[in-house]
């Protein structure tokens, strides 16, 4: 369970008050069975109390960081029956150990066993952040959270081996809306970017059988973006093949002009 801190303001008397709920539950468990619970708040939350205040949320940080929460949480985030303590135990492990090599190895290796897309959203989100991403701008007061090369290479061969055909299908559902480096899309694309065999599965990916055209369209503006920068003959060799088979794509402008682009020498750009 992560710490929990409760806060009440009463504007007639002009004074905060404040209660450890992580600490009252533990202390009382049996509220959780309960629908209702009414939890008294008693201390008083002023300039003069903060150092006591600062210091006891503090005390928290060797409890979390300790190797007995760290199993813990590596044992929550593997539970299948409980989506709410998997994604309790993911931000734990996080949060407080992601600098371990065991838990980047447990993150993306059971990226694929969840169903729920919103914790499969905040694996990317999270992982993503390991990235180089050209689009922050680094600087002397950010530095200290610059992602570490090693971190970087370890990151790339765990995605390049637990990341295949059907967790980049999974993967790439969070950019159908497109790629804009305003947001959390264009990290996810240089997530899946570390994959060294990216292009090779999207063009599987492109070619799958049984999927509605302006998916597959979809997928081919995607597998472009990847593919240019390995190879540029083999990404026009896999266009003409697109163009071949799927001569009655609606779009198939758009791939078209994508492959006048690398004719010319030209990279397609991303956002």
């Amino acid at each position: 369970m992560l710490p929990v801190i409760g806060f009440v303001y009463d504007p007639e008397i002009k004074k905060a008050f404040w209660v450890n709920i992580t600490d009252y539950i533990r202390n009382n468990p049996l509220i959780l069975k309960q629908q209702y619970h009414t939890i008294r708040v008693e201390r008083e939350f002023s300039s003069e109390d903060f150092s006591g205040f600062m210091e006891h949320c503090i005390s928290y940080m060797s409890e979390y960081k300790g190797y007995e929460n760290y199993g813990r949480s590596l044992e929550e985030f593997s539970n299948d029956s409980n989506p709410v303590k998997s994604y309790e135990a993911l931000k734990s492990l996080y949060s407080n150990h992601r600098d371990k090599s065991a838990t980047l190895f447990a993150i993306v290796k059971n990226f694929s066993r969840f169903d729920e897309q919103g914790i499969q959203f905040n694996i990317l989100g999270l992982l993503s952040n390991l990235t180089n991403n050209p689009n922050v701008f680094w600087h002397s007061k950010n530095m200290g959270q610059y992602p570490k090369v090693e971190k970087q290479e370890e990151l790339a061969k765990l995605i390049t081996i637990f990341f295949r055909e059907g967790e980049v299908e999974k993967a790439i559902g969070f950019l159908r809306g497109g790629i804009s480096r305003t947001n959390i899309s264009f990290p996810i694309f240089l997530l899946l970017d570390m994959n060294e065999n990216i292009s090779e599965i999207m063009e599987r990916l492109v070619f799958k059988e049984d999927i509605e055209m302006d998916e597959r369209n979809f997928r081919m503006w995607l597998y472009i973006h990847f593919s240019q920068w390995i190879s540029r003959d083999v990404t026009l060799k896999t266009i003409e093949k697109y163009i071949s088979e799927y001569p009655n794509d609606s779009e198939l402008y758009m791939i078209e002009g994508m492959r006048d682009a690398i004719l010319d020498n030209n990279l397609i750009q991303i956002g």
